[in-house]
């Protein structure tokens, strides 16, 4: 089945819905969000009959920091 993909993304969420294409209709197959990006990140998602398929919530980590090697100067070696 040919399927299409729609995808709207805010500043700390991300919003997903799945439509399959049957008898040249669109009919929406899954619908979804991940919120509290930045934060605690969830992802729920429904199936078409409403019926949860997911929801699950994950530990906040730290982002990893760029640090620059430190300048050594010359020697003159």
């Amino acid at each position: 089945m040919d399927a299409i993909l729609v995808v709207n993304a805010g500043s700390s969420s991300l919003k997903f819905q799945v439509f399959g294409i049957e008898n040249a209709r669109l009919v929406r197959q899954v619908r979804g969000q991940i919120g509290g990006i930045g934060t605690r990140p969830r992802l729920q998602a429904k199936g078409a009959d409403g019926d949860v398929l997911v929801d699950q919530s994950y530990a906040r980590k730290p982002f990893a920091t760029f640090r620059p090697p430190s300048r050594q100067h010359a020697t003159g070696c």
